[in-house]
């Protein structure tokens, strides 16, 4: 590990950004694998080996998802509960203050087929 920190110390700045990049990228988990378990198992395996990175690049993306779909109130509230788990009691109050709740979100046109879902 010494030598490479050698090697970092000695590059240039885009030299340095590549070879840490590619460490990083060697040290992370990659994709989910298909799932050949129960996928919830399948999905906290692979959270327990993804690099802070990935975790966040996944969170995102799926956050996005999750926000067309219908969750159901049961749903939603256990999104923002573990969301705003490890927040201190006052970052919890200034996340709640910061919402805007005063403004009615309009409902998202749904279609026959879509049922809201609890689960998360």
């Amino acid at each position: 590990m010494h030598r490479i920190s050698e090697a970092v110390a000695a590059s240039d700045e885009d030299d340095a950004r590549a070879i840490l990049g590619l460490i990083l990228e060697d040290l992370g988990a990659g994709e989910p694998a298909p799932g050949f378990e129960d996928v919830e198992i399948e999905a906290e395996n692979w959270a327990a080996l993804a690099a802070y990175d990935e975790l966040r690049a996944y969170f995102f993306a799926i956050g996005e998802r999750l926000k067309h779909q219908m969750l159901g109130k049961r749903g939603q509230m256990r999104l923002a509960s573990r969301l705003m788990a490890g927040l201190s009691a006052d970052d919890r109050a200034t996340v709640l203050t910061s919402l805007d709740l005063t403004e009615p979100v309009a409902p998202r046109p749904s279609r026959a087929s879509e049922r809201p879902s609890d689960d998360l």
